[in-house]
């Protein structure tokens, strides 16, 4: 049903126009949050994309508040953004201030991760055990208070680097959004394995703005 609704905003975006066989054409402009051109969120794009296949698709990736003001700005058509549920109530009153419409996505949280030979691959760990291994750590998520008494090997910027980092490692681990990794080619070889977390959680909502 979101995929609808939003789909049904295309056709009131300025750019696209009716071709002359009557199917939309135009540029339509997608910025999501940085390194959430990922699989789940590509699904969403392509779906439009082969509703609209004459509309050429631009894709980019910014940190939320920067998508918020090209979204406000007129910049982009679309934004794929994330928030903490703890600060949802919050973010939404901003979005509707600023005339930013909204569209719920999916839930997310984040997640730990390691290569196959690590010792917790696959297994329940608490947070406290997890501080007993090195950290690869992703650059937007560093920042979290609850990461900052571990040992960090890698600050990194790229989630690619660090799926590569993490499938070689026995011992290193790290964080991402649970979508970062859904029906990615490193988890579905077991390259890479989730550890679940019994006692720690940062639910999270994805949006789309426009």
């Amino acid at each position: 049903a979101n995929i609808a609704q939003i789909l049904e905003n295309v056709e009131n975006i300025n750019s696209i126009s009716l071709s002359t066989n009557g199917h939309p054409k135009g540029v339509l402009r997608i910025t999501a949050y940085k390194s959430f051109l990922c699989a789940q969120n590509l699904q969403l794009i392509e779906q439009i994309k082969a509703a609209y296949p004459e509309i050429a698709v631009y894709l980019e990736e910014k940190r939320v508040p920067h998508v918020v003001e090209d979204v406000q700005n007129g910049k982009i058509n679309f934004g794929i953004v994330i928030c903490e549920r703890k600060e949802e109530d919050t973010f939404l009153k901003t979005l509707s201030a600023s005339n930013i419409a909204y569209r719920f996505l999916y839930e997310d949280t984040v997640t730990a991760f390691c290569g196959a030979k690590h010792p917790l691959a696959g297994q329940t760990a608490s947070f406290a055990e997890l501080k007993q291994y090195p950290l690869i750590s992703f650059s937007n998520l560093c920042v979290l208070p609850e990461l900052a008494d571990f040992a960090r090997t890698y600050n990194v910027e790229s989630v690619d680097a660090i799926k590569k980092l993490l499938a070689n490692s026995e011992t290193n681990i790290t964080f991402l959004y649970r979508s970062h990794l859904a029906d990615d080619l490193y988890v579905q070889t077991n390259q890479i394995k989730p550890i679940h977390i019994s006692d720690f959680a940062i639910p999270s909502s994805v949006w789309a703005i426009y």
